[in-house]
C-alpha cells in the first residue's frame, strides 16, 4: 500500500519519470586481487586487479503504456575488468612522491560498447 502511494505521488510530482514498484535490486559480483610490496622502507608498490559483472541495472526507459514518459526498469547488464599500479616513495618525513596508473575496460552487454562513467586509462602523479 505504501509503495503504491509513493509511486502515485511520484507520478503526480514528476511527469517525466515514473516510479516502478516492480524494480529489483541491482546485483554485482566482483573478484579482486591485491598485492602490496614494500620494496624498501621508503618505497611501496601496490598492484590491484579486478573483474566484475553487474545485472538488473536500473535505467530510465520509455514507458510503453504511457508515451512521452520514462519509467525506471531493470534493464541491461555490464561486465568489466581492470588493474591499477601505484608506487609510493617517501625518502623523508617531509617528502612523499606517489603515482598511479589505472586501466578499466567495461562493456554494456546489450550494446557491446563501452559502458562509460569511468575513464579507460587514468594516470596521476602527486607530491606531498
Amino acid at each position: 500500500m505504501l509503495i503504491q502511494l509513493v509511486n502515485e505521488v511520484a507520478g503526480i510530482n514528476n511527469p517525466v519519470l515514473k516510479g516502478n514498484s516492480n524494480l529489483r535490486p541491482e546485483t554485482i559480483r566482483t573478484l579482486e586481487s591485491v598485492l602490496i610490496w614494500n620494496v624498501t622502507a621508503a618505497t611501496q608498490v601496490n598492484l590491484n586487479a579486478f573483474k566484475y559483472s553487474m545485472k538488473n541495472i536500473i535505467r530510465a526507459a520509455p514507458d510503453p503504456s504511457n508515451p512521452g514518459v520514462s519509467l525506471f526498469q531493470n534493464i541491461g547488464s555490464q561486465d568489466g575488468h581492470g588493474l591499477e599500479v601505484e608506487v609510493v616513495y617517501a625518502p623523508s618525513r617531509n617528502l612523499r612522491l606517489s603515482g598511479n596508473y589505472s586501466y578499466q575496460n567495461s562493456k554494456d552487454k546489450s550494446t557491446d560498447k563501452d559502458a562509460g562513467y569511468a575513464p579507460q586509462n587514468h594516470l596521476v602523479g602527486r607530491v606531498d
